[in-house]
């Protein structure tokens, strides 16, 4: 898996929502959709998107109550723009990955998740994938950085 540690109730979640361990999926399909929009996937997107792509999670007691991870609706939901403003805000690498209950899930080539406001008000930086997952997953959630973004260019 790629979170080594991660809490029971966010594995629970996930194999509730299909996830096992050692998933992995095509995502020829997801790298053709993002390459044509002009996002670069690294490793650990591609990687991601094998693992968690595809699986879709209704998470009635947590913060954020939906979530979708894979190209399909997060590509429907995402400006043009946001990603390549926000890799000049942030100056790191980043690959849409999801779209969960009002926010764009990406991934940096660092290892962060971050969850961007679809209205670019702002974002909230986990340090890992981990933290991301649980905070997405688990109704306790996870502490995370909270970034009020410039406006657009």
């Amino acid at each position: 898996m790629t979170c080594k540690t991660i809490s029971e109730t966010a594995r629970t979640e996930l194999i509730k929502g299909g996830w096992y361990e050692g998933r992995r999926i095509d995502t020829s399909a997801a790298i053709a959709a993002l390459s044509q929009r002009g996002f670069s996937v690294f490793s650990l997107a591609d990687a991601f998107l094998a693992e968690f792509g595809g699986l879709a999670y209704q998470i009635p007691t947590g913060g954020i109550r939906h979530v979708v991870f894979g190209t399909d609706v997060t590509l429907q939901w995402l400006p043009n723009e946001y990603i390549p403003a926000l890799e000049r805000v942030l100056n790191i690498r980043l690959c849409p990955v999801g779209f969960a209950d009002g926010h764009i899930v990406i991934l940096a080539d660092t290892g962060m998740m971050i969850l961007l406001n679809e209205e670019w008000m702002g974002c909230g930086c986990y340090p890992t994938i981990c933290t991301g997952l649980e905070a997405i997953l688990d109704p306790r959630g996870q502490p995370c950085d909270l970034i009020q973004l410039p406006p657009l260019p």
